[in-house]
């Protein structure tokens, strides 16, 4: 989810589970419990369960005087008992956003990136991957080298959560 959101505005939160090789966990249901504390409505039930990728999301609406911090919170009851307190393999995740700020402009386009310093960027073009573990600065360039009249499409990806696709034919 963003580091800061806008009042009156709505925030996706989106999470994915896999294992030590990287593959997606597709838990059933009540395996992933997830909460949500703070200002907002939250769309819909929250998420009890992952798709066949790992994936789980949501989104809450910020009302036009909400602010402050909500927190988030991913729970993944490994065993399947319904107790996370009692197997270390249980695994809990949050992250705490700030609402009602303005948030750093943010951009991504296919080789440059703005307001993301320090965060993951993966983008997969066309079949190869390209990663960046950290992004150095608020304004980074990252080129690709794919050879002329190449179409391709570019998958961007900001701390492993999918940005935009763009397709594009190279120059």
């Amino acid at each position: 989810m963003p580091g800061a959101n806008t009042k009156g505005s709505t925030f996706k939160v989106a999470a994915t589970i896999t294992d030590v090789f990287g593959n997606p966990v597709d838990a059933t249901s009540g395996d992933v419990p997830v909460t949500y504390s703070g200002p907002g409505i939250v769309f819909g039930a929250l998420p009890t369960d992952t798709n066949a990728a790992g994936q789980l999301t949501f989104s809450v609406l910020l009302g036009s005087n909400d602010s402050g911090s909500g927190a988030v919170t991913v729970n993944y009851d490994l065993d399947g008992d319904g107790i996370l307190t009692d197997d270390v393999k249980n695994i809990t995740v949050s992250k705490t956003v700030t609402l009602g700020s303005a948030p750093k402009t943010q951009r991504v386009n296919a080789g440059s990136f703005k307001g993301y310093a320090g965060q993951r960027m993966s983008a997969k073009v066309g079949k190869d991957w390209v990663v960046v573990p950290a992004l150095a600065s608020d304004f980074e360039r990252v080129v690709e080298f794919t050879g002329a009249g190449v179409d391709v499409a570019v998958r961007i990806y900001i701390d492993r959560v999918l940005m935009d696709t763009i397709n594009l034919t190279t120059k």
